[in-house]
């Protein structure tokens, strides 16, 4: 399945909840004003890593940047890594890697950026299915597409005024007037 379309079309809720009920695994790239698009890798209606490069090394550049280790030993460790297995798993089971490591590596990696990449407005984005996960990109932990779905209606609402989304724009954003009322 291939899902192409425009963040100005499609809204970053609508986008998520469609992920979230095809649950296919594959690539969700998108495309901002800003030079390199993201890449977004999904599996079992989870976000399991987020790299800016499809060259399998954002995460090795991860684990240099936090002082782990040098970028060489870890792309040299990297190619030991089972080809089904996460490379944080791989390497937390080498000792290199604690469990604290591995949820700063993904918060940085993953949250951080999802985060800002859902106020974002503009934009195009791909979603290819059955794209083979990038285990060399993941650190073995995931976020549910529903957990990032329920944040990026947050900040659609938040966006909106409560007297707007009462009001004129009820009937345009049925969603925000959902969540608008639930919280009142």
């Amino acid at each position: 399945m291939q899902l192409i379309g425009s963040l100005g079309e499609l809204t970053w809720p609508l986008l998520l909840h469609t992920l979230d009920h095809v649950q296919l695994p594959g690539l969700l790239s998108v495309q901002t004003q800003e030079r390199s698009p993201y890449h977004i890798w999904i599996n079992h209606s989870s976000i399991v890593a987020v790299s800016r490069q499809l060259n399998h090394q954002g995460l090795l550049w991860l684990i240099h940047q936090q002082g782990t280790m040098c970028f060489y030993s870890a792309n040299r460790l990297s190619r030991r890594c089972p080809s089904n297995l996460p490379l944080g798993l791989y390497l937390k089971s080498q000792k290199i890697l604690t469990d604290s490591h591995l949820q700063e590596l993904f918060q940085k990696q993953v949250i951080h950026t999802l985060y800002e990449l859902i106020q974002m407005k503009t934009g195009t984005f791909c979603f290819e299915s059955h794209v083979a996960i990038a285990h060399l990109e993941m650190t073995g932990l995931h976020l549910p597409i529903y957990d990032l779905w329920m944040t990026s209606l947050s900040v659609s609402c938040n966006e909106n005024s409560v007297e707007e989304v009462r009001g004129n724009q009820a009937d345009q954003n049925p969603t925000c007037s959902v969540m608008s009322l639930i919280s009142s």
